[in-house]
């Protein structure tokens, strides 16, 4: 599959354009949002859906197949500016440079809050896996511990391989729910 060039997506970040990213070997639905930054390897991404601003996506640049800026993403955008909701954008958020041997996405994994619940997808499969960021042993990898729709967290950390990702989202309505569920936990235990 052809890589979108860096000068599209160049194209629709200095004009915070609204897209629509399709990726056609991984999934039928399309995701929509801004993009905030992009490497040769990730799209940072606000997700949007249903006219909410749904946290953030990091996406695999190979995986995407096409983006989409027709009349309904530009109309979409100019309802965002009439309800004043553009202000919310960070559009100053970035992906962090590779350095000291370590990846981009290792690095912005890094970056993140301990606490922060984080869903990834993986290639291999049709679902995602949700957890908390952990160290991994290799830079190859992001280090996960899971837990379930009930919020039992497993005893072991998952390696999941940067080269199975597909999707890394945090801040979502989903992945704060949890957030909170296990900050008042921690909190329970600790008082």
């Amino acid at each position: 599959m052809k890589v979108i060039p860096d000068i599209v997506l160049s194209e629709h970040q200095k004009k915070q354009n609204l897209i629509s990213i399709q990726r056609e070997d991984i999934d039928e639905n399309e995701l929509h949002g801004f993009i905030l930054d992009f490497n040769k390897e990730w799209l940072l991404m606000v997700k949007e859906y249903d006219f909410i601003f749904d946290g953030f996506m990091m996406v695999k640049r190979e995986f995407v197949s096409a983006i989409k800026h027709g009349n309904t993403q530009k109309f979409h955008k100019r309802l965002f500016q009439i309800e004043g909701k553009m202000v919310e954008v960070d559009f100053g958020k970035t992906i962090p440079e590779a350095r000291d041997g370590e990846s981009s996405i290792t690095q912005f994994v890094r970056s993140l809050a301990a606490d922060k619940v984080v869903m990834l997808e993986d290639e291999r499969d049709d679902f995602f896996l949700i957890g908390f960021i952990e160290e991994s042993d290799t830079d190859s990898c992001i280090g996960l511990r899971f837990f379930d729709g009930e919020g039992q967290l497993e005893e072991e950390v998952s390696d999941i391989s940067h080269d199975e990702l597909t999707i890394l989202t945090f801040d979502s309505s989903y992945c704060l729910h949890y957030e909170r569920y296990f900050r008042r936990m921690n909190k329970n235990q600790q008082g």
